[in-house]
């Protein structure tokens, strides 16, 4: 190679040195500007757009049917001072000289009373099935959307999505009984057919083997020790309490169990007899042997318990006329008394559903309010106003609602209460 030809060769090694580096830097150069840039923008076609919105709703359907389909876990369960761990199948039972307590992870409470015996038949994520073998207990059952607790005891099915109640199982005696002192539970079994809805205040003492139901719009505590023992407040005794002293008898034995009865409790043999027709749930049979007596007659000169079971007697003996005469005759007699409130609810009662007189439904529902504040009935005495105010068409319906749903935001006029303040 001549020394031109070198030359040459070194010149075009350093030409294509420069063009590379020139390359390299026009790369650059686009880079900057495109960073520097506005974006471009995008153009879709209806029918691109349309599968995009498809797809991510695809995306979104699994992503939510992932989430909602995992169950939450099951509630777990404690018991005794020791707080000892629980499951399903186990056997709970109490002390003779004290209560056990029964524990839930999502803060319901259960005590089971001396002597009683309780089975934890099933864990779930919204609630437990559990078996009352025999004694009494108290349930405290926290409140939250889709509650699913059940209790049996016998025949008795109770359910309950978020309450407080006693409850007292006696398998010898074939007795049922049960006092709600807040919210709501449905009862099932002898006597309530496939359910019956009981609300606060009401007291249920029941037996499948003499078909007896009695039903009180008073929450007495049931009379044992424990967490159920009655308060100083509670009278010593009550209609209901009257009522437990005459057990229902065997078919056949009606005559002899009303003179036992009249003996040991000062009451007239025929007076004993229609106590024990209401106790036995033959309501019909209980009236007319009060009109035997003479119902007003009876009126004028019973006291204010059996003035209430006359009026309750009339009540499911669809006796209107009669229960507001027992009622009325109690609020003159004895106003002031215990039993002068739940008769004032009564009445309200049988204006609103026998004669749709939701004024003076109106009025009796507000008199229960005004003399029992904390009453066992408020909430349902304020719910039943609210409704009857609202059939009229008052203003005052919606402020009565607002006012409802912000003191019990699921009691059982809450529906109502929420659709009224939607209203234009």
């Amino acid at each position: 190679m001549t020394n031109t030809d070198r030359l040459l060769s070194q010149i075009a090694r350093e030409e294509d040195a420069l063009l590379a580096a020139s390359d390299r830097r026009a790369l650059v150069r686009r880079r900057l500007q495109a960073a520097k840039s506005p974006p471009r923008t995008v153009r879709w076609s209806p029918r691109t757009a349309l599968a995009l919105a498809g797809s991510c709703a695809l995306v979104g359907t699994a992503t939510v049917f992932f989430w909602v389909a995992r169950p939450p876990p099951p509630l777990t369960a404690t018991a005794g001072p020791s707080s000892a761990q629980v499951a399903s199948g186990s056997w709970l039972d109490a002390p003779e000289t004290v209560s056990l307590p029964l524990r839930f992870s999502d803060g319901t409470k259960v005590d089971v009373a001396p002597h009683g015996r309780m089975r934890l038949l099933e864990l779930g994520p919204r609630g437990a099935k559990l078996a009352l073998e025999s004694g009494r207990a108290g349930f405290d059952v926290a409140h939250g959307e889709n509650r699913r607790w059940e209790l049996r005891a016998g025949r008795f099915i109770v359910r309950v999505t978020g309450t407080r109640f006693d409850v007292g199982w006696s398998p010898e005696e074939d007795q049922f009984e049960l006092v709600l002192y807040e919210g709501q539970v449905e009862l099932s079994g002898c006597g309530f057919e496939e359910g019956r809805r009981l609300v606060t205040g009401q007291t249920v003492r029941a037996s499948c083997r003499d078909g007896a139901v009695r039903i009180a719009y008073d929450a007495i505590p049931l009379a044992t020790g424990g967490p159920f023992a009655p308060t100083a407040a509670a009278p010593a005794t009550t209609a209901v309490e009257d009522m437990r002293q005459l057990r229902a008898p065997m078919p056949g034995s009606v005559a002899k169990t009303a003179s036992v009865a009249s003996q040991t409790t000062g009451v007239a043999p025929a007076e004993a007899d229609w106590k024990l027709l209401a106790q036995q749930g033959k309501y019909a049979d209980a009236l007319a042997a009060a009109d035997r007596l003479g119902f007003g007659a009876l009126c004028a000169r019973a006291d204010a318990d059996t003035l209430a079971l006359l009026g309750d007697v009339a009540r499911h003996a669809r006796g209107p006329n009669k229960a507001r005469r027992a009622y009325s005759s109690l609020r003159q007699r004895f106003a002031g008394s215990r039993q002068a409130g739940p008769a004032a609810f009564s009445l309200g009662v049988l204006e609103f559903d026998q004669w749709r007189a939701y004024g003076r439904a109106a009025a009796w529902f507000r008199t229960y309010v005004r003399e029992n504040p904390r009453g066992p009935l408020v909430r349902e005495a304020r719910g039943r106003l609210m409704e009857a105010l609202h059939r009229l068409g008052s203003n005052e319906a919606r402020s009565l609602a607002t006012s409802y749903l912000r003191d019990y935001p699921s009691g059982p006029y809450a529906e109502l209460a929420q659709r009224i303040v939607q209203q234009r």
